[in-house]
């Protein structure tokens, strides 16, 4: 999952955007610092983040964020065969590694500030090295018992599935979907619209094919112009 942030409470910062990268698998993240969300800072950010990662994704899952979802990110995925699904709700994974992030960069920050009483504010962008060192090779993480670093090794593949497995069935919010089911699609709402507006279709639909791809389902229905995932389907 990619992701965007904002660093909003600083002074003078020299980058006040954020990239976030992270394997839903193994929970392996990158960070990278960018100017801004305009199209060529948002392409270098990519690019440079799926190198940190250390290897190619297959997936790229992002929110409708249209830095994210311009002509030319869509060309470079095209030719680099990676496929980009776009959620209408938000990159669960990445928004929730966001706030671990900030949780340990702002600790670093303060600590930083206490000690040497630094006049204004230091460069975030400074602290992402030592963060994701932290991050990535010493943090356990609860659903593949783990640190990313270690979930990643080919030799400890089997673990993590099952320990991801285990957790999933504990935490499963909806109930299973089969070809032919009738669903109702997550929709954008409109500018002004009211709030009490239901966030589903109108429409109900049927589920015609289901596509597995790295342990998450995506639902295809009939009339759709795109795969969806399962919380963006509503059985009916």
């Amino acid at each position: 999952q990619v992701d965007l942030f904002f660093i909003n409470d600083l002074e003078e910062q020299k980058f006040r955007v954020g990239m976030v990268c992270i394997d839903i698998f193994s929970k392996f993240a990158s960070v990278v610092p960018i100017m801004s969300k305009d199209t060529g800072d948002v392409a270098a950010g990519i690019i440079e983040s799926l190198q940190r990662m250390g290897r190619k994704p297959k997936i790229i899952y992002t929110d409708d964020e249209a830095a994210l979802s311009t002509s030319a990110l869509k060309t470079y995925f095209e030719e680099q065969k990676i496929t980009h699904y776009i959620t209408r709700k938000h990159a669960a994974f990445a928004e929730r590694f966001i706030r671990t992030f900030k949780g340990m960069l702002y600790k670093r920050i303060d600590s930083t500030q206490n000690k040497k009483k630094t006049e204004g504010d230091p460069q975030w962008a400074d602290y992402v090295y030592q963060v994701m060192l932290t991050y990535n090779n010493k943090l356990v993480h609860s659903s593949t018992k783990k640190t990313p670093a270690d979930a990643t090794k080919e030799t400890h593949q089997m673990d993590v599935k099952a320990n991801l497995e285990i957790r999933a069935m504990k935490n499963r919010k909806y109930p299973p979907l089969k070809v032919g089911d009738s669903v109702k699609l997550m929709r954008k709402k409109k500018a002004g619209e009211k709030e009490r507006t239901s966030n589903w279709s109108i429409e109900v639909f049927k589920v015609t094919a289901i596509n597995e791809q790295h342990g998450q389902d995506y639902y295809t229905t009939d009339g759709a112009e795109r795969e969806y995932t399962r919380a963006e389907v509503l059985k009916v």
